[in-house]
């Protein structure tokens, strides 16, 4: 009698538990599905099969092919290496990827997972959510989108002050200035006159020296005309020269790629910010710009010997809307797809790499 009522116990518990889950996968917006890797055989749950375009009569079992063979070709290989070392015991699995769906479309997917492995450490059994990211993904690319059409339009209207303050101005000033030297050779004008000119004279030069900096910074003159490399020698050059930070800039194979004018500048406008940033806050004697192109990647290294400062603290003014110079970084390497990695410490200098992902075609 009592080994009959344990298992009537155990029996009861069992069926508590498939209620338990039933409810769960009702419930949840996610799908799920249940990998037995050694029989290869996956069971899904009615939201993944909703999610994914499946017909309810098609049943719950489907193997680990079938969802191999819908995700999009660009992404498989990624998708089953990370799934590769998540089966090894080597990290997680978080992934985005397109899945064709069987109403003929590819939708975003996210799948997280975990692993049950037995004693010697074979994996057994694999529970996968899957949510759908399709709408989410598109918003970004839109917000993506947008973002880039406000950065061209920000360029365009650069170019445009640029011309102004260059051809007109400029040529004002420069005018002016050739006015107040005729002006204090005129000796029938009193000396106290004429050396109050030289005082005008030499602000007006002044001047004029400050709109051609700002006419440089806003659209510098070789980005259109020479390459990527020379231009940007060319900037830190003037940068060491103006500022008294010394410059060292190191370039790989940038010129032979066929980068279009947008990537140009925003190679630019990131090296023109960062080094921005180490004259305003680093307080440092030298910096390192290292440009180099690998695997279908180009990567940026901005480096000083400064001050160093606190990441986290770092990370709340650009939230509070104060020194915004790194979120705007951040802001034009997510636009490219690309991604920004800081490291820095109160009198251990900063580090920025930034890799942004290049494709020839």
């Amino acid at each position: 009698m009592p080994e009959t009522s344990e298992l009537r116990r155990m029996d009861l518990i069992s069926q508590n538990d498939a209620e338990r889950l039933k409810l769960v996968l009702d419930v949840t917006s996610d799908g799920i599905f249940d990998w037995l890797i050694p029989e290869n055989e996956i069971f899904l749950s009615p939201a993944l099969k909703e999610s994914w375009g499946l017909n309810e009569n098609i049943g719950g079992q489907a193997s680990i092919d079938y969802w191999k063979s819908r995700i999009h070709q660009d992404h498989r290989d990624m998708v089953f290496s990370q799934l590769q070392k998540h089966l090894d015991g080597k990290g997680p699995f978080n992934v985005d990827y397109l899945f064709l769906t069987k109403l003929g479309a590819y939708r975003w997917f996210n799948s997280r997972s975990i692993v049950i492995f037995n004693d010697r450490g074979k994996p057994l059994r694999m529970v996968c959510s899957v949510h759908d990211i399709d709408n989410h993904k598109k918003a970004e690319e839109l917000i993506r989108n947008l973002t880039h059409q406000l950065i061209k339009s920000q360029e365009i209207e650069r170019r445009k002050i640029s011309w102004e303050l260059h051809d007109r101005v400029a040529q004002d000033l420069s005018e002016a200035t050739i006015e107040c030297e005729l002006l204090m050779k005129n000796h029938l004008l009193p000396l106290e006159i004429r050396q109050h000119i030289s005082t005008i004279s030499e602000m007006l030069l002044t001047t004029l020296m400050v709109v051609r900096d700002l006419s440089y910074e806003l659209k510098p003159p070789g980005l259109e005309k020479l390459d990527l490399v020379g231009t940007l020698h060319e900037y830190c050059r003037q940068f060491s020269e103006k500022y008294g930070i010394n410059v060292t800039f190191r370039f790989g194979e940038i010129n032979e790629l066929r980068l279009s004018l947008d990537m140009k500048i925003n190679l630019y406008r990131l090296i023109q910010e960062g080094l921005n940033n180490v004259r305003k806050h680093a307080n440092a004697s030298h910096a390192t710009i290292k440009l180099i192109s690998s695997s279908g990647t180009i990567s940026l290294l901005i480096k000083d010997n400064g001050v160093g400062f606190n990441l986290k603290k770092q990370e709340a003014r650009s939230a509070n809307g104060t020194n915004m110079g790194l979120k705007n970084m951040s802001e034009r390497v997510r636009l490219l797809q690309g991604k920004m990695d800081i490291q820095s410490a109160p009198g251990k200098g900063t580090k920025i790499l930034i890799e942004i992902p290049y494709s020839k075609g």
